[in-house]
């Protein structure tokens, strides 16, 4: 009986919080994009110190490879949108934390690739 109540709350605060979510899209809608360009322009300004933008220079040779990982390695990222991001060089990758930037930059390089740390 307690774990059917508990499983009913788990169910029902999700569904109350996608709810709540779909509350603040007429907010998102109406939002100034003039804004939402200029706070992409300042982001190397703005961003957390401890944050570092991967950013795919060039894809080398091994440019399959290269594909390979940045679906492994991004989040959300299929086969199509990987293969954009690697044929679009320069290109971000990915906004992380230091040391899985570093990381990144290493694998990367492993199979030929030119990464930018900023």
């Amino acid at each position: 009986m307690k774990i059917k109540l508990f499983k009913i709350s788990v169910i029902l605060s999700f569904f109350l919080a996608v709810l709540s979510s779909c509350s603040n899209e007429d907010f998102i809608d109406n939002y100034d994009r003039s804004s939402i360009e200029n706070s992409k322009e300042s982001l190397d300004k703005t961003i957390d110190p401890y944050l570092m933008i991967v950013v795919l220079r060039s894809p080398g040779p091994y440019k399959l490879s290269v594909i390979k990982l940045v679906r492994e390695l991004t989040i959300y990222t299929g086969l199509k949108e990987a293969k954009a991001l690697v044929d679009s060089a320069p290109s971000t990758l990915a906004i992380t934390p230091i040391h899985n930037a570093y990381q990144m930059k290493w694998e990367f390089e492993q199979v030929g690739a030119e990464i930018e740390l900023k």
